[in-house]
């Protein structure tokens, strides 16, 4: 197979008792929170760490831009 190189951009920001986790990637688009919507009401089992990001965070942002993925999650 000829995979190519992905590149990837993550950034803790922590501001007192508020955490900003982003990350940044230019693979193959993939919104996480529409895929937790898709698949929440399967086993708890599957795609658990999907499921522990989006119930531990306060708040959850996916956007495409340029063909990159882009995630800010606050904890």
């Amino acid at each position: 197979q000829n995979k190519q190189p992905v590149f990837v951009d993550l950034r803790l920001l922590i501001s007192g008792s508020n955490i900003c986790f982003s990350m940044m990637d230019l693979g193959k688009l993939f919104n996480p929170e529409l895929f937790y919507e898709m698949h929440k009401s399967e086993s708890p089992e599957t795609h658990i760490g999907t499921s522990l990001i989006i119930n531990m965070s306060k708040e959850v942002r996916y956007f495409s831009t340029y063909r990159s993925n882009n995630l800010v999650i606050y904890l």
